[in-house]
């Protein structure tokens, strides 16, 4: 397992990734960033990307929807569907971006006292594009991302 920061990463199977990190604020809340709109364009996206749209049906069989704005106005879209939800500790989700290698993100926070730790495993088409994402620059973006989160978890208090 590496660690970037406070975020450790892993390859507990030939395609997946898993992603952990303990964070200073309740389950409820973490959940809530994780699953609003209004709370995701704080934190979610590589540096320097907005989350532009932001659409959620957060229920089994629901749809999601995001489009991200980058340099030079460049535009990725990603979409899925909600596998299944179970507020606050389980989140499994499809994810494609223009319908292209599908994965499945299966997300468990675990209340520690007034801390939460995050198991975020992606399960990936192929286990080429799953050392892609093992890669030291995606996970040290990867990691940024939950550095935000952090931040953004600390700023409500």
């Amino acid at each position: 397992m590496d660690t970037v920061g406070e975020t450790s990463f892993g390859a507990p199977a030939e395609r997946e990734l898993e992603v952990t990190r303990t964070f200073d604020a309740p389950r409820e809340v973490v959940w809530m960033a994780w699953t609003t709109c209004e709370h995701l364009p704080a934190w979610s996206g590589p540096a320097g990307w907005d989350l532009e749209s932001c659409e959620m049906e957060v229920r089994p069989g629901g749809a999601y929807r995001f489009v991200f704005k980058g340099p030079g106005d460049l535009e990725v879209p990603s979409a899925g569907a909600y596998v299944e939800v179970v507020a606050p500790q389980r989140l499994v989700t499809t994810q494609s971006y223009d319908g292209v290698n599908e994965i499945t993100n299966t997300l468990v926070l675990t209340a520690e006292g007034n801390q939460t730790r995050m198991s975020y495993r992606v399960r990936y088409p192929t286990t080429e594009i799953r050392d892609a994402a093992l890669a030291p620059d995606m996970q040290q973006g990867m990691a940024l991302g939950y550095d935000r989160l952090a931040e953004y978890l600390r700023s409500l208090g």
